[in-house]
């Protein structure tokens, strides 16, 4: 019983420092833990995945904020922030695209490959 109570504290401890930090091996090293405990919970225990995944979003959201903040500020502001931030909020902004490709109707894409040098097949075998 007290090691399941030892471990639900250090689960509770990763958890609110990676919601602050979203940094795995900063997270472990306050619970106490190593990196790979850390990995063996995330398959043994659905709960702690869905947990580890809310304070994923919650580390991103103080990032989001801190990046809007520094981007904005009134003294040396940072373009290079606020344009990864638009980046972030608005597809037009980013570098790379997304392209669905299907065949007729939407359904599977036919490919035929053909080569040009077709390489000599190996007979040593």
């Amino acid at each position: 019983m007290a090691s399941e109570t030892t471990t639900v504290a250090k689960k509770r401890l990763f958890l609110l420092d990676y919601a602050k930090s979203g940094n795995v091996w900063q997270a472990a090293k306050h619970a106490g833990i190593s990196r790979a405990i850390h990995y063996v919970w995330l398959e043994a225990d659905a709960e702690y995945k869905r947990k580890v995944e809310d304070a994923k979003q919650d580390a991103c959201d103080v990032i989001d904020a801190e990046i809007r903040k520094r981007a904005t500020r009134k003294k040396a502001p940072s373009d290079t922030l606020l344009i990864f931030h638009a980046k972030k909020l608005m597809p037009e902004y980013r570098d790379n695209y997304r392209v669905d490709l299907a065949g007729a109707g939407g359904g599977p894409l036919e490919i035929q490959v053909r080569f040009v040098n077709p390489p000599e097949p190996d007979t040593t075998t």
